[in-house]
């Protein structure tokens, strides 16, 4: 390699980018003037909605689907840990099965994600930059 080439390569590596500042490519209007960070409000809702989909995704709603495929709600339980009745036992009800219900664990996803997202979005402040 010679002397020139590895000084053009360092020059090219000390210029910027034109990409350099991904928000200003992506919102060239909307945040050019400003620096998004997330106060101490947003990041308290944040962690809280973390929290709570996290504790729902370890304690699900569960089914229980008997012979005859009826499905009924029993409850939240432990991921790892089914609930059990003492009617499961019994001969005239086996073999019995329980289900994750998929169903109301994304409806209660989607009911933390839709109260929190707001929540964020409305608690922001915004800081100027360069005094604009």
């Amino acid at each position: 390699m010679t002397l020139a080439s590895e000084a053009s390569r360092s020059a090219a590596a000390d210029a910027p980018s034109p990409f350099h500042d991904v928000r200003s490519v992506i919102f060239p209007f909307c945040l050019s003037n400003y620096v998004v960070v997330m106060n101490k409000a947003q990041k308290s809702f944040l962690w809280l909605a973390i929290i709570l989909i996290v504790g729902l995704g370890l304690f699900p709603p569960w089914n229980r689907i008997d012979v005859q495929g009826v499905k009924r709600y029993r409850g939240h339980s432990f991921l790892l840990n089914p609930p059990r009745s003492s009617v499961d036992a019994l001969l005239i009800n086996a073999p019995v099965r329980y289900s994750v219900d998929w169903g109301s664990l994304g409806g209660s996803w989607l009911c933390v994600a839709g109260v929190a997202l707001p929540l964020i979005v409305f608690a922001r402040t915004r800081h100027k930059k360069n005094g604009f």
